[in-house]
């Protein structure tokens, strides 16, 4: 188990257990079956898998939802994926005049994963699950940047965003485009957890 000092916004105390990586779970690379898919949807934002910024998400700072989410994700495969690279923007004084909130953008193209690429990812992505002691968390207040994964499953797309900073807290979406990761109606609302070094695992398959 990891543990880390605690001290400043949206964070909890206690420690971040480390997930073991298992070969199996709910991701799997498989070709998409055509009548079973939403059709359509990376067509309907211009074939772009990732949006320019990331909807806005009801976290009264824009850094994401801090509700664990209670269930791992269901069966999902898919035949392709991207990754991308946000940092937050300049931020805008709430009402109040009490602090910040913020969007996040992204930096640069998104890179696709190669064949190999997508298995070493699948494996990746079957370490996330529900944190098995969220109350007692500790993570480090500060802020960086976030990567969002996107799956494609034929033209359904999937989003996992990571922060690479804090607890390094993983958020679903059921399109990256439309939801707020963390806040999805058909995936696990809330954060989940992988393995501590979740982000240079995934960079590393999408090289």
């Amino acid at each position: 188990a990891m543990r880390m000092r605690r001290s400043g916004l949206a964070v909890m105390a206690a420690s971040v257990l480390a997930l073991s990586a298992c070969s199996s779970g709910p991701w799997e690379v498989a070709v998409a079956d055509p009548g079973s898919i939403a059709a359509g949807e990376l067509s309907e934002h211009g074939g772009e898998p990732c949006p320019a910024a990331l909807p806005p998400s009801s976290d009264e700072h824009g850094l994401g939802i801090s509700s664990s989410a209670i269930r791992t994700p269901a069966q999902m495969t898919f035949d392709a994926a991207w990754l991308c690279e946000y940092v937050t923007d300049d931020g805008t004084l709430q009402e109040d005049g009490n602090g910040m909130t913020f969007g996040w953008v992204r930096q640069g193209a998104p890179v696709e994963f190669s064949e190999a690429g997508l298995d070493s990812l699948a494996d990746v992505l079957a370490t996330i699950a529900p944190p098995e002691d969220a109350e007692g968390m500790a993570c480090t207040s500060d802020l960086g940047p976030r990567y969002l994964v996107v799956t494609a499953s034929g033209e359904d797309l999937t989003g996992i965003a990571i922060d690479d900073f804090g607890c390094r807290w993983v958020r679903l979406t059921e399109d990256p485009h439309v939801t707020a990761p963390g806040e999805s109606q058909e995936l696990p609302a809330g954060f989940l957890l992988g393995e501590y070094e979740i982000v240079s695992q995934i960079q590393a398959a999408a090289r």
